[in-house]
């Protein structure tokens, strides 16, 4: 996703989103770019323990 321009990475992680949020679902998702990881892990209101990522 680091490849893709700001505007599209906000699109997909806004589509991640909505689909976690209306169906539920769950990703494994793997990347060098932890700025990207950690606002995909913080935008989880479902989960009871969001995962922890070290600050870089």
């Amino acid at each position: 996703m680091s490849a893709l321009d700001v505007s599209t990475q906000a699109q997909i992680r806004g589509l991640l989103a909505e689909l976690r949020e209306s169906t539920g679902l769950g990703c494994v998702f793997i990347s060098h770019d932890l700025t990207v990881v950690r606002l995909i892990a913080e935008n989880r209101p479902n989960t009871p323990n969001p995962v922890s990522m070290p600050s870089s």
